[in-house]
C-alpha cells in the first residue's frame, strides 16, 4: 500500500514539474522561442552591416554612385547618347 502510495506521489510531484507554469513544457517552448530570436537577430546583424557599407560606398565613393546613377536612373553625361536596347518580348 505504501508503495503504490509513493508511485502516485512521484507521478503526482512529476506531472505538476512538467505541466505546471514555468514548467518543463514552458521551459522548452521558450529555449525554441529564443533559439529563433538569435538566428534572427544574427540575420539582422548581417543586414545591418551591409547598409552600412552601401551607406558608406554611398557617401565616399564617388565612381559607385555614377555607377547607380547611370544603370539604376539612366543618367548620362553632357554629350552623351543614351541608347536603350530591348531584349525579344520586353515590354515598353
Amino acid at each position: 500500500m505504501k508503495t503504490v502510495l509513493y508511485i502516485v506521489i512521484v507521478i503526482g510531484l512529476l506531472s505538476y514539474v512538467v505541466f505546471k507554469d514555468r514548467g518543463i513544457k514552458d521551459y522548452i517552448e521558450l529555449s525554441n522561442k529564443y533559439s529563433q530570436i538569435i538566428k534572427e537577430n544574427i540575420k539582422l546583424e548581417k543586414e545591418n552591416k551591409k547598409y552600412r557599407e552601401l551607406i558608406k560606398r554611398l557617401k565616399m565613393d564617388k565612381s559607385y554612385i555614377e555607377k547607380i546613377a547611370r544603370e539604376k536612373y539612366n543618367m548620362i553625361k553632357p554629350n552623351e547618347i543614351l541608347i536603350k536596347i530591348e531584349k525579344k518580348g520586353e515590354k515598353k
